[in-house]
């Protein structure tokens, strides 16, 4: 994105928010599309045999899947809504809400042209080793 500066502020101001909401809303848009083909094809069986039972491999499975999706905060609440509705234990959703945004593909490409290649991979190792431990505490707090 390139900022061209403007003459009015107001335009200025108009071409800043549309610029941001198409950037925010191509991400929205494919979040939902998803979330559609989760609800439509993606039959439950699978959702409950991968990230629906209350157990570790649950929130390793959910870890994982969040590892590449290309989500942020916004698209992975359409994505976990069509998740929960299918199935998904709570403590993998916290786990996919978690790990997913943190480790997405843009967000890694960034750190990798940014950082050392060792320091992102403790980064994500870290990220995704903190969101399934969050994901169990909330999987041992729903027990009691």
């Amino acid at each position: 994105m390139q900022v061209v500066p403007r003459d009015n502020r107001l335009r200025f101001i108009f071409d800043r928010t549309l610029d941001a909401g198409l950037f925010v809303g191509k991400y929205l848009l494919l979040a939902i599309i998803l979330e559609a083909i989760i609800v439509t094809l993606v039959p439950i069986s699978w959702i409950t045999f991968l990230v629906g039972q209350d157990n570790l491999q649950s929130l390793f499975a959910a870890a994982l899947i969040g590892l590449p999706l290309p989500t942020n905060q916004i698209p992975i609440i359409p994505i976990l809504a069509g998740l929960l509705e299918r199935g998904i234990d709570q403590g993998a959703a916290l786990t996919l809400l978690l790990a997913g945004p943190v480790t997405s593909l843009p967000a890694i490409l960034a750190l990798w042209a940014m950082f050392q290649k060792r320091l992102v991979l403790v980064f994500i190792v870290h990220s995704l080793l903190v969101a399934i431990l969050l994901g169990w505490l909330l999987q041992l707090a729903l027990h009691f």
